[in-house]
């Protein structure tokens, strides 16, 4: 069997403006082009997640009649929308999104529609089809209520819990649930944010503009200490990430910066960071999966029992974060990178992701 991984998220309907530069306060612009894309964070994971194969992927979330074609587009990808709720007295999220012809950044503005009408029935109609070890990947684009049980029900039953936490707000440390998180994937801005949240000082002799992202990772790691993951992606300064391993009998919190492997020719960043997110998440699950396989333990309850007696689904799930050594964390930053890096070059979010192909054939040169 392969991993499982639910993406419960966003399904939103892209409106897609081209401008000359990004809208500035009480100007008016002329767009050069105008499309409508599927998109919201949740399903562009889910797509990613599908596309870099070597998981099974199933999406949660809910829509409007008007957004099950961005449903149709998702299955086309190979991503399970069986537990989408289509709530007929709702309109589907929206993004309008500027993007700008002379630096290619992009602004973007959200209506929330039906991802903001998620109830604690839909967490649980979902979550009864998933158990100890599978991995769950969260956003912060649906209701807040919605991401608080849905973070507490996958813990009790001994999921991994990975949270890409965009946006991230001010109180996000006061909203969620963060010591329930097992990987965390920010970028440098989150980064910031988060860490004034948890009250983690930055060295005086540090620039300001020039964080040292390894001593935060650590900082946070600290703090946060059922993290066994966090990731802090930098752009085009690569990506740097903290392992909390253990290595004969002795915890540790290993970390490592990766440069950009490849040249990127920028058309248009918008899906970038979703593409790295589930290439990241899919990667990484696969390699811990056949690490299982090759371990010489026949199964995750073998693994389990030699912690000896007591909570077997919590053994299992402490068998399982064992596995994640910080060379198989590496290798999937390498993958998500050039995946993002390749999502550059095209236009759009889901349209732009790339398959696993391309990622492959992009790493053997």
């Amino acid at each position: 069997m392969r991993p499982r991984v639910l993406c419960f998220g966003s399904v939103n309907i892209d409106d897609i403006y081209a401008l000359p530069g990004i809208v500035q306060s009480g100007q008016t612009i002329a767009s050069t082009g105008f499309k409508v894309l599927a998109g919201g964070k949740g399903a562009n994971q889910s797509v990613a997640l599908a596309k870099a194969g070597g998981v099974d992927v199933v999406h949660g979330g809910k829509v409007g009649p008007d957004g099950t074609w961005v449903l149709d587009l998702m299955r086309q990808h190979g991503v399970d929308t069986s537990l989408v709720v289509v709530d007929a007295g709702q309109a589907t999220g929206r993004a309008i999104i500027q993007v700008s012809s002379s630096t290619h950044d992009n602004a973007i503005v959200l209506h929330a529609g039906a991802n903001h009408q998620i109830h604690t029935r839909d967490v649980d109609s979902a979550l009864a089809q998933f158990g100890v070890c599978d991995l769950v990947l969260l956003q912060n684009e649906i209701n807040t209520d919605a991401t608080v049980h849905l973070m507490q029900q996958c813990s009790a039953k001994g999921m991994l819990v990975c949270l890409n936490p965009a946006p991230c707000p001010s109180n996000l440390a006061q909203q969620l649930p963060l010591p329930l998180v097992d990987i965390l994937i920010l970028n440098a801005s989150e980064c910031a944010s988060l860490s004034q949240q948890l009250h983690i000082e930055t060295p005086r002799s540090q620039p300001a503009d020039s964080p040292d992202y390894e001593a935060l990772c650590s900082s946070i790691m600290s703090v946060l200490p059922r993290l066994c993951i966090l990731v802090v992606t930098l752009g085009q300064d690569g990506v740097v990430a903290a392992t909390r391993h253990t290595a004969e009998g002795t915890e540790g919190c290993h970390t490592v910066r990766l440069p950009v492997q490849r040249a990127v020719a920028v058309q248009d960043t918008t899906g970038a960071g979703d593409t790295f997110v589930g290439f990241f998440c899919s990667t990484l699950a696969e390699r811990v999966h056949s690490a299982m396989a090759g371990s010489g333990a026949n199964s995750l309850n073998h693994a389990a029992s030699l912690d000896g007696p007591g909570d077997s689904d919590a053994a299992r799930l402490a068998a399982m974060r064992r596995l994640i050594r910080p060379d198989l964390v590496a290798e999937a930053l390498a993958v998500g990178m050039l995946a993002a890096g390749l999502c550059c070059e095209a236009d759009g979010a889901m349209p732009a992701i790339p398959s696993r192909s391309q990622v492959e054939q992009a790493r053997s040169h």
